[in-house]
């Protein structure tokens, strides 16, 4: 059991938790690379395009984490 006995997930909910993540890290993969190499070529969106997946992916960990424990709760 967890320190704070809180209730687990199942395991088909973290597999929809990380197909969002997964989502959200694809489509800001796109949409960064396209501003990216717009404002300054390629190299650019590159690096624009890891950073958006980066945050989207922890974006959405964080908002799934919180959804998942708020549903758990009550």
């Amino acid at each position: 059991m967890n320190p704070d006995d809180t209730p687990q997930p199942s395991t088909a909910r973290r597999w929809l938790q990380r197909g969002v993540m997964a989502a959200a890290a694809v489509t800001a993969l796109y949409y960064g690379y396209d501003i990216g190499s717009r404002v300054s070529g390629t190299g650019m969106g590159v690096v624009m395009a890891l950073n958006a997946a980066v945050c989207a992916w922890l974006l959405a960990a964080a908002l799934t984490e919180h959804l998942l424990r708020r549903r758990s709760r009550g």
